[in-house]
């Protein structure tokens, strides 16, 4: 019935389909906690943001994020070649997975609001709920493209600590089920 209700949740409009046992490594690699972290991007003056969670410091001077080659996210941080990426607080979760449907959002301009933070470097929004977050600009490559993602590589030109608290990171529900059946006891936040 899981096989099924997958194919069916599958055929949606937008969705992503794997085929093969593609799926079943999805499942396998999302069993290690995967932190969800807020990337604002656009050229000045203009912004969009939306959540990602293919990223990761290379080392101290460069950082990697991959972002879905046929969305207009990851054209909008190709052509504007700056982003922020701003580690959330777990609290935040229901406003960071909101921010989804983002990932096919035009750019809008960026109005100052109440308790707006804006990064020091490049002036964009930084996420509510930020623990901290990175300035990044892409380096000159295309990066490469793997399956249906385009991994992009920046240097990182500066970072920010705004308070500490829990980062935001999920697991595969299969995952959740898995360590709930074995009494693994996790605190869990679902959306």
């Amino acid at each position: 019935l899981l096989g099924l209700r997958n194919y069916i949740r599958s055929l949606r409009k937008g969705n992503v389909r794997l085929k093969g046992n593609i799926y079943d490594q999805v499942r396998a690699a999302y069993s290690v906690p995967r932190e969800i972290s807020i990337v604002t991007t656009g050229p000045p003056g203009f912004y969009n943001i939306f959540p990602t969670d293919l990223h990761g410091r290379i080392n101290e001077e460069y950082y990697a994020d991959s972002l879905r080659s046929s969305g207009n996210a990851g054209k909008q941080v190709e052509d504007s070649g700056r982003m922020v990426i701003s580690r959330i607080d777990a609290a935040q979760y229901r406003e960071a997975y909101s921010l989804g449907r983002n990932h096919m959002a035009e750019l809008k301009p960026i109005h100052f609001e109440s308790g707006m933070i804006l990064s020091e470097k490049l002036g964009l929004p930084v996420a509510e709920g930020a623990l901290s977050y990175i300035e990044l600009e892409r380096i000159a490559t295309e990066g490469f493209v793997k399956g249906i993602h385009r991994v992009l590589i920046f240097r990182i030109i500066n970072e920010k600590i705004i308070k500490s608290g829990s980062p935001l990171a999920h697991i595969h529900n299969y995952t959740a089920a898995w360590r709930e059946k074995r009494g693994i006891m996790t605190k869990y936040l679902y959306r």
